[in-house]
């Protein structure tokens, strides 16, 4: 369900937001909804979240390059 809303925004930041629907070809509403959900997400996340969870997709690697990197010897020695 989608609900419109009214607010105010700083000028500045509204055209950055703009400029990177334009970039990504998205709609603002798009960009400002997406970075909505990753404020709340890292907010509702706190000091404990889970490391593996909060780096997902950081670095893009299949399961098994990470399972091979973890084998490794060397891994653990830093």
């Amino acid at each position: 369900m989608r609900r419109k809303i009214g607010t105010s925004i700083d000028e500045e930041l509204l055209d950055k937001a703009k400029t990177v629907a334009f970039r990504h070809k998205k709609t603002l509403n798009e960009v400002i909804e997406e970075a909505l959900a990753e404020y709340l997400a890292a907010r509702d996340s706190g000091p404990n979240r889970d490391v593996v969870e909060a780096t997902r997709g950081t670095i893009p690697a299949s399961p098994e390059i990470v399972q091979k990197i973890m084998e490794e010897d060397s891994f653990l020695d830093s």
